[in-house]
């Protein structure tokens, strides 16, 4: 969290350019980076390597652009700022960051901006009348006109961020933090082992630790008190992220490190250790498709949209025949072949709002959507297409996708496999 002063960045330069003066240390009590050096005279090379986390070397086709400064330490020392950078691979992330979700006005209306920068992006998530934006070095929480509400920036890496409605609980290598929507730390603790994705129920959060590539561990903490209650080892459910249901005690996992692929619905008991509900293995275990691509519907979610248009009932209490859970319980329009929704999200009115990629299928892992995608608007209790846009995103990989009460979406995403990022409110989008 607020330690000392930020990384220092440091760019190899390129055999061409030469790289520019290095800018002056900031001196203000927040301890913010100094200004950035000029940038070189001519091109480089190519550069061989990016600065530090804080620190980020940029582009120019005439030479360098300025290395941005150390980000700020509450209570630190001022960060040195980055060296120039010169033409070349390292600063590509910099240079690229703003192409991030870059849909053109004409093709979904009203756009506000609600976040731009070259650092990674975690996740976004909605509160309400703000948003809550998690990169890799920040927390912000701004409004839905992009108002500044509150901020808290981090000296490590953040890894994780789980979000129930009220409370954000973060986490790095070493501790993680709970925060309410003001970024008013609720509670902490030590962490005995770092976590690769993490969800929060009720007052407990679980951490997922990846033991080796297939087993992990389980570990529950207690928010009050910042102690672990209970380790779980997983042998089954693999290196899957972790999703609450909404309006229940429970959450969602699947195994992405195999296949065939099973999504698994879990709970905790009193002590907090984690239990199986549900799975797809029981009856299906390969037969449709399964990814981390999904939505829930219903608050008590009752329901699960797969990335194919399948709808599963969720807890064996929800579903036709209550000795199973996770069974077929109807569809959207079932999309065929190489057809998937890249991201989705469903609404209090029950309507899906969802990305189709291309016909040709690629892995959503990776851009897509620069060849051109649709967003639609699917009610699910019929499967009527309500609504359709055609849209290009410029070599955009998307981390959220969220349904606005009010209409239209909130979109996270970030650049390629580069660390910027962009999160854009699409006001008119279906």
């Amino acid at each position: 969290m607020q330690g000392a002063g930020a990384a220092v960045g440091v760019a190899t330069a390129g055999g061409a350019g030469g790289s520019g003066v290095a800018g002056t240390t900031g001196g203000g009590a927040d301890g913010r980076g100094g200004s950035g050096g000029v940038g070189g005279s001519s091109p480089g090379a190519g550069g061989s390597s990016s600065g530090g986390r804080a620190s980020s070397a940029g582009t120019s086709s005439s030479g360098g652009r300025s290395g941005l400064g150390g980000s700020a330490n509450l209570g630190g020392a001022a960060g040195e700022s980055g060296a120039a950078g010169e033409l070349g691979f390292a600063g590509e992330p910099s240079l690229q960051a703003g192409q991030a979700c870059d849909v053109q006005a004409d093709e979904v209306g009203r756009i506000v901006e609600l976040s731009n920068g070259v650092s990674m992006l975690i996740d976004a998530f909605l509160a309400g009348d703000w948003v809550i934006i998690v990169t890799e070095d920040r927390i912000e929480v701004v409004d839905k006109q992009a108002r500044h509400i509150a901020e808290r920036l981090w000296n490590s890496q953040i890894a994780t961020a789980a979000f129930d409605g009220t409370t954000l609980v973060v986490s790095d290598t070493t501790e993680f933090v709970a925060y309410d929507t003001r970024l008013r730390e609720v509670g902490h603790g030590v962490l005995s082992s770092p976590c690769d994705t993490s969800v929060l129920v009720g007052n407990r959060w679980i951490c997922s630790v990846f033991a080796d590539d297939l087993d992990r561990y389980y570990d529950t903490y207690d928010l009050s008190s910042g102690s672990r209650l209970a380790r779980v080892d997983d042998t089954v459910s693999h290196r899957g992220p972790m999703r609450k249901v909404p309006g229940r005690d429970e959450f969602v996992t699947l195994n992405v490190g195999v296949d065939p692929k099973d999504f698994y619905l879990l709970s905790l008991d009193d002590s907090g250790k984690a239990m199986g509900v549900a799975t797809t293995a029981s009856q299906y275990h390969g037969d449709f498709s399964i990814s981390p691509v999904y939505a829930f519907n219903g608050n008590p979610a009752t329901q699960l949209v797969t990335d194919q248009g399948l709808v599963l009932c969720l807890n064996p209490d929800d579903c036709p025949n209550p000795k199973f859970g996770l069974t077929r319980d109807g569809d959207v329009g079932v999309l065929s072949g190489n057809n998937y929704f890249g991201a989705m999200d469903v609404d209090a009115q029950g309507k899906l709002h969802a990305l189709l990629g291309p016909d040709e299928y690629m892995d959503f892992d990776e851009p897509v959507c620069d060849q051109g995608c649709t967003l639609e608007r699917i009610d699910v209790g019929t499967g009527v297409l309500e609504s359709h846009v055609s849209v290009h995103f410029a070599l955009s990989v998307f981390v959220a996708l969220r349904a606005l009460p009010e209409g239209g979406v909130l979109l996270g995403c970030r650049y390629g496999s580069y660390d910027g990022h962009r999160v854009r409110i699409l006001l008119d989008a279906p």
